[in-house]
């Protein structure tokens, strides 16, 4: 009798391959052809290829694949910026296209509001290509009044000396207090941004003084909930 150890779980017994399985699977078996439990068999085994064959047997394996019937799995790296082509790929060969990204897709249709170059009033519009002619298009209604909201306070703080001025990106990186004006809930919210310990963070309603603050908020509280998207 031929044994030859293939791997640390499978052995060739003159020429017909088996792998080792819980004893108990195969406790009642008697034939050779289907699994070994002798124990001087396996005895002779474990002595011959180093298998442990404690509570356990050996069932035999498809000697045409020499593999067990136990589902293999293989792990497809995919690289970034790829996805599986599944319309194009089988089970023996994998394609990969790129991830359509629907923000390249030209011939997506949107709908939503843009603000009119003469006016600044707030037009309704559907069926527009998703191209540049049409990236100033908003797909709420109050995302667009925010936009106008936005233009009209950046102005005001830009040239109204009494709110001094816009707090400039220098400003933001050093260690002073900035005052400024946020939305808590539905709520219109003063706040102040202390010093060095939050120095990152950024609002747009922001000033130099609390007086300058207060009065933006008094005089502009309109514009503000428009910018704040507060109804």
């Amino acid at each position: 009798m031929k044994i030859e150890k293939i791997n640390d779980s499978t052995v060739s017994v003159d020429g017909v391959y088996y792998s080792t399985k819980p004893f108990t699977e195969c406790a009642s078996c008697a034939l050779l052809d289907y699994c070994i439990t002798i124990p001087s068999l396996c005895k002779t085994i474990s002595s011959l290829t180093g298998i442990s064959t404690t509570n356990k047997s050996f069932e035999k394996i498809d000697m045409e694949t020499k593999e067990t019937k136990e589902p293999k799995e293989v792990r497809i790296s995919i690289p970034k910026g790829y996805e599986i082509d599944t319309n194009n790929s089988t089970f023996n060969c994998i394609k990969f296209k790129k991830i359509s990204k629907w923000r390249n897709n030209k011939l997506a249709k949107i709908s939503g509001y843009y603000i009119d170059i003469l006016d600044s009033d707030i037009v309704e519009i559907t069926g527009a290509f998703n191209d540049k002619n049409n990236f100033n298009i908003f797909a709420t209604k109050k995302l667009a009044k925010s936009a106008v909201a936005m233009a009209r306070i950046s102005q005001i703080m830009a040239n109204d000396k009494r709110f001094g001025g816009v707090v400039t990106d220098k400003e933001w990186k050093e260690c002073t207090i900035k005052y400024t004006i946020i939305r808590s809930g539905s709520d219109i919210t003063s706040n102040n941004i202390t010093g060095c310990v939050n120095i990152y963070i950024y609002d747009f309603l922001a000033f130099h003084t609390p007086e300058q603050r207060d009065l933006f908020l008094e005089e502009n509280e309109d514009l503000v909930k428009d910018y704040l998207m507060i109804d």
